[in-house]
């Protein structure tokens, strides 16, 4: 690519864009901190899940020039590759410095990344006053709300995870190609599906992605998929069950965690020598 500023692909007024773009920046920052604390720790799965986070996230506010670069990380990730993962991380914080905001406003997509990258706070953070402006996140574990003894419970999250990955690359593709239908279709499904298993936290948020589908209108749309896309990277698979890891077709893996549990996602899993310090924007 030119070397020249990143804008954002989606049509949308500066005032709408911009939020977007400095939520998706602020959590870039700390997940690029955190694939450097990976590669550090040699932790192959945690930075391919990292790196899965961004092929897809990307592309939801308008960044598609980092699908490629980030779909090479995870790939390098998961075949240990180290080296490589270092000199392709080097490309994508690269590509982060040159982000900008439609209105040409520095903001949160300033040069700088990591200590000096202005992060989103509460006091900065967009306050949400109608329907299509998605909420802060709260970004603590999500964890099933029903009352059901760990071994049951375990294998229904995992397989709601694995679905879920697929049905959000099926969004992604539906917002990428402006079919509305296909995306409204899929949200009504999340709509009903997460508070089955026991997620209600979604609920609310498909029926704005559903609403903003129907209405034709992108950017809300993709705002609130990358709102779903941080919701679904906490997802955690409580008891015996995040003893076993499960990959499904476009997911990260279930592996343990401290106390039994395990974060079914697309972020890095805490390893000895690593931690992911990234936050759900």
């Amino acid at each position: 690519l030119p070397a020249g500023p990143l804008v954002s692909s989606l049509k949308l007024p500066a005032e709408r864009i911009g939020p977007l773009v400095d939520g998706f920046v602020a959590r870039l920052d700390e997940q690029l901190q955190a694939m450097e604390d990976a590669i550090a720790a040699e932790d192959g799965e945690g930075l391919a899940n990292l790196a899965h986070w961004l092929k897809g996230s990307g592309g939801t506010v308008g960044f598609d020039a980092f699908t490629k670069p980030a779909a090479d990380l995870e790939a390098a990730g998961r075949e240990g590759d180290f080296l490589s993962a270092a000199r392709l991380l080097e490309g994508i914080s690269a590509l982060r410095g040159r982000i900008e905001r439609a209105d040409g406003a520095s903001g949160a997509t300033g040069q700088s990344r990591g200590a000096d990258a202005p992060r989103a706070t509460a006091a900065s953070a967009p306050v949400a006053s109608r329907a299509d402006e998605p909420p802060p996140d709260g970004g603590g574990p999500l964890v099933s709300s029903l009352g059901l003894p760990a071994d049951r419970i375990g294998p229904l999250v995992e397989r709601f995870a694995v679905r879920l990955d697929q049905q959000l690359d099926a969004m992604q593709a539906a917002l990428g190609e402006g079919d509305m239908r296909a995306l409204s279709d899929l949200a009504h499904w999340l709509k009903g599906s997460g508070g089955t298993i026991g997620f209600d936290a979604f609920t609310a948020p498909a029926r704005s992605l559903e609403a903003a589908a129907r209405d034709e209108e992108l950017g809300d749309a993709a705002s609130w998929l990358h709102h779903i896309r941080g919701l679904r990277s906490r997802i955690e698979v409580p008891g015996a069950a995040a003893e076993a890891a499960v990959t499904g077709p476009s997911t990260g893996s279930v592996g343990p965690r401290g106390g039994g549990a395990a974060v079914v996602e697309g972020r890095a899993r805490p390893s000895k020598s690593a931690t992911n310090r990234g936050t759900v924007t």
